[in-house]
């Protein structure tokens, strides 16, 4: 994350009009949200996708045909992966 010191970096800002840079750090954030979940979904259990999964469908996260999806849909429908979970760890 050698590039997050950068961009926090007034001057690499300085050349953003003043009423632009909010906007320019929230697109920033924003991406970094997206980063950091992307990232997660690879070693997150199980149950906790399963739980936050219309959460992560809802804030964009997982988009209809991404490569992401496809990935959750194929945990989803692993047999021995949804064995260790149990129904009522779902419901939970």
């Amino acid at each position: 994350m050698d590039w997050l010191p950068e961009l926090c970096n007034c001057s690499t800002l300085s050349n953003v009009a003043s009423n632009d840079r909010a906007n320019v750090l929230l697109l920033f954030f924003l991406f970094v949200f997206l980063k950091v979940w992307r990232a997660l979904l690879k070693e997150m259990p199980l149950q906790s996708l399963l739980r936050i999964l219309g959460k992560m469908t809802s804030n964009k996260i997982l988009e209809p045909g991404s490569s992401d999806t496809q990935a959750v849909c194929d945990r989803i429908q692993s047999e021995t992966a949804l064995k260790k979970v149990g129904p009522v760890q779902v419901a939970n």
